[in-house]
């Protein structure tokens, strides 16, 4: 469902058409094309942060958020004496 409660298509998984059950949903098997209009590549397109993966970026980020504000603490501490 969109933001305006319509049915939209997945963008993640298709239909297992050519398998023994052909409604049967499997993850998308042709690969990803991306717009490279603005950027001929980004990191997301690099290392395929799409689907399984589009959490990756943001644990990354939480992760280095933490390293700083606990590095802030245990350096501070350590800069004082």
């Amino acid at each position: 469902m969109d933001s305006d409660g319509r049915h939209k298509y997945s963008k993640c998984t298709m239909y297992d058409v050519n398998g023994p059950n052909p409604s049967a949903i499997i993850q998308c098997t042709n690969g990803w094309e991306y717009d490279t209009t603005e950027y001929e590549s980004t990191m997301a397109s690099e290392f395929n942060w799409v689907c399984e993966n589009g959490d990756i970026p943001t644990t990354a980020f939480t992760v280095a958020a933490l390293g700083n504000a606990l590095g802030t603490i245990v350096f501070g501490h350590l800069a004082d004496k």
